[in-house]
């Protein structure tokens, strides 16, 4: 491997099945830039120490807001 060279590299995120630091956390392989971005939208992160206790919202979870309680109701004029 060249020196300097910066991947291949890992990635880690909460709820798998390897131990890392006494956390179960999932890996991964990250083998270029576009890779690394994929992964970093995906919610991984590039150091244990960065994954938080809980699981980190999707794009698709943040984009669509949850829903509390009924409906309004409907104006009558």
């Amino acid at each position: 491997m060249a020196e300097g060279a910066e991947y291949p590299k890992a990635a880690y995120r909460m709820g798998g099945e390897i131990d890392v630091w006494g956390r179960m956390m999932s890996m991964c392989s990250l083998v270029d830039p576009l890779d690394e971005e994929r992964a970093l939208n995906e919610g991984w992160f590039l150091h244990p120490n960065d994954v938080p206790d809980e699981e980190p919202l999707t794009a698709e979870e943040l984009e669509q807001p949850k829903r509390r309680g009924r409906p309004p109701k409907a104006r009558t004029e």
